[in-house]
Order: C-alpha cells, then sequence, then structure tokens
C-alpha cells in the first residue's frame, strides 16, 4: 500500500518537475516582497473588509504566480534586479536618516555653499571654520 502512495508521489513530482521546465519558477526577493506584502494586506482587510484591499491582494497574488510561471527569464531577472537596486537605494536613505536622527543632539548638519556635500559639527563649538572634505572650500558656520 505505501509502496503505491510512493509511486503516485515520484510520478507527480516528475509531473511537476516537466511543467516547470523553461519556467522562471524562482521565489526571489520580489516574489518573497510582493507575497509579504499580500499577507499585510490580508492582515489589513480582516479588519477594514474594504473591496479594494480585496482587490489589491488578488493583483498582488496574480502577480505572483504570473512571475514565478513565465517563460520569460530574463525579463523576470532584470524585474528583480532592478528591485533589489532600488530596495538597497531605500534602505542606505533609511539608514543614514536614522544614523542622523540619533545623533542630531551632539551634531549640528550643514551643507557645504558651493558643492552641496552634507557635513557635520559638534554643537557648542560657536563659530567654527569648517573645510570641505570634498572641495576643500573654507567657510565660517556658527554651531
Amino acid at each position: 500500500m505505501s509502496q503505491i502512495w510512493f509511486e503516485r508521489i515520484l510520478r507527480w513530482r516528475k509531473k511537476a518537475q516537466r511543467f516547470l521546465q523553461g519556467r522562471y519558477a524562482r521565489f526571489d526577493e520580489l516574489n518573497r516582497t510582493l507575497l509579504l506584502t499580500s499577507v499585510v494586506l490580508a492582515l489589513i482587510n480582516i479588519f477594514t473588509g474594504y473591496l479594494w484591499v480585496r482587490l489589491l491582494i488578488l493583483i498582488t497574488v496574480a502577480y505572483v504566480y504570473y512571475r514565478f510561471f513565465s517563460k520569460h527569464i530574463h525579463p523576470r531577472l532584470n524585474e528583480n534586479q532592478w528591485f533589489i537596486l532600488r530596495k538597497q537605494r531605500l534602505m542606505q536613505k533609511v539608514h543614514a536618516f536614522r544614523k542622523r536622527h540619533m545623533t542630531q543632539k551632539e551634531y549640528r548638519y550643514f551643507k557645504c555653499p558651493k558643492c552641496q556635500q552634507s557635513l557635520r559639527a559638534p554643537k557648542g563649538r560657536g563659530t567654527i571654520k569648517v573645510t570641505c572634505s570634498n572641495c576643500q572650500n573654507q567657510f565660517i558656520k556658527k554651531v
């Protein structure tokens, strides 16, 4: 009896492998993010019950399936690379904002008038002469 079930499972697995040959079939960063977004939207939908939230969930999950079963592998790879690049840029900006916010009490932030390089100086020093690390421009700044 167990042998029959095992053979059925093996046959089903071979059929699935044949079906997925030549398809993207990857659970990449973009697919994970889209699926996580749909789960969060589903949780929101439990409390709100809006039709447009359900529609957004359906569209998101459908796009995940489309990407997963797509035979156009290179465009899917390019989409994922584009997403990863944008995500990294966003995370760098968030990290810089958090770092600046955490040191806001200790440092004064300002820009170089010549090259717009972001600079910082310790607070409470009075009027100081600042040299830009980028363009070597010197200017007076009150901190």
